[in-house]
């Protein structure tokens, strides 16, 4: 329990316990926890979108559903998203590419790439079926987090110095990723069966020749790296559900 609280105030802005003990053991293996965080970050989905629902038009629900669900997160991934980008495009060399995406300073391709996947998410959710939607708002913040784990245990630490992404690359065991992983495939089947199981198995292989990515570039993935694919994730499942369906 203490570690999947570590867990949702990592992944949401649910107010920090400043007397809860964390260290980076218990960080990284707080990621046992990230697919069922996800899963509750879904189910607020759910319950904002039957709400809006209630009172406003499609479109512009979906433009709120998207906003709550960059608010509820901090916007974390998407500034990790922005970092890596551009860093990647810098066109420098592995330790100018680290040093730009631990500055943080958003660059115009950062920008572009936050843009895109905003405008993505919310197209592919004007565009499903409504009576996919809920199923679509539950499964897309899961397989994010779950992609992070993935990643995480596939991975070697890049980063210059430690920073966020240490614990996880370091503390992530092949118990919490199989159990992530069933836990992953499960709600997945669960929620669209078969086809399910298809979008599970998609993202399982988007993981791999990202982590091999990073590893020839950059040495391996950094708190960043890890931050983006969550993003990239949520944009893909998306497009898998509308174009299995």
């Amino acid at each position: 329990m203490r570690r999947f609280i570590i867990a949702l105030q990592f992944l949401t802005i649910i107010p920090y316990d400043k007397d809860l003990k964390v260290t980076e053991e218990d960080l990284g293996k707080s990621m046992f926890f990230f697919p069922l965080v996800g899963l509750f970050i879904g189910g607020c989905l759910v319950f904002s979108d039957q709400v809006l629902s209630s009172l406003l038009p499609l479109n512009v629900v979906n433009g709120l559903l998207i906003t709550l669900l960059v608010i509820f997160t901090g916007s974390m991934h998407l500034d990790a998203l922005a970092d890596t980008i551009d860093g990647i495009a810098s066109g420098g060399d592995k330790t100018e590419k680290l040093r730009i995406m631990k500055a943080g300073n958003i660059g115009a391709m950062g920008v572009v790439g936050i843009i895109i996947v905003l405008m993505l998410k919310y197209l592919t959710l004007n565009a499903l079926p409504q009576t996919l939607k809920c199923q679509s708002l539950l499964i897309m913040p899961m397989m994010a987090r779950w992609s992070q784990v993935t990643v995480s245990y596939i991975s070697n630490y890049a980063g210059l110095k430690k920073g966020l992404g240490f614990p996880f690359t370091t503390h992530v065991t092949f118990f919490i990723f199989t159990l992530t992983t069933l836990v992953a495939f499960l709600f997945s089947y669960l929620l669209f069966l078969e086809r399910g199981i298809l979008i599970a198995g998609l993202i399982l292989l988007m993981c791999f020749p990202y982590s091999r990515f990073f590893k020839r570039t950059l040495g391996g993935v950094t708190g960043d790296i890890l931050g983006a694919i969550s993003e990239i994730v949520e944009v893909t499942v998306l497009i898998a559900i509308l174009v299995l369906f």
